[in-house]
């Protein structure tokens, strides 16, 4: 059995992939609207880092406290949002790990 096959044993469905639009307001500030509808609902894999320190990517250069991890579809990118039950997680970044298509491995920071 495949890596990939393997993790996706782990996924579940309904997390929704949110992108926001910006606008001016009537003061000249933009302003960040996440519209009515999520772009994408896909299937996937949230996975939390434990520990004192949240983790840091050195390819990327972030902190996050969770790996989401989908099929690579190319519906994800950073500054989106990933939500499900009543949680939000800011995408900080997006890889396709294989550079084939197969998974992608999404750092992502929690919305308290």
């Amino acid at each position: 059995m495949s890596l990939i096959r393997k993790i996706r044993r782990f996924f579940t469905p309904g997390w929704e992939v949110w992108r926001s639009t910006s606008a001016e307001d009537d003061f000249g500030q933009d302003v960040k609207s996440w519209g009515d509808d999520p772009i994408a609902t896909i299937d996937g894999a949230m996975r939390e880092f434990r520990g004192d320190n949240p983790f840091i990517a050195d390819k990327h250069s972030f902190s996050g406290t969770h790996r989401f991890y989908c099929a690579a579809t190319g519906e994800i990118e950073e500054g989106d949002q990933i939500r499900k039950g009543g949680r939000a997680y800011d995408v900080k970044s997006a890889d396709d790990v294989m550079q084939q298509g197969g998974l992608m491995q999404v750092g992502v920071e929690w919305l308290e």
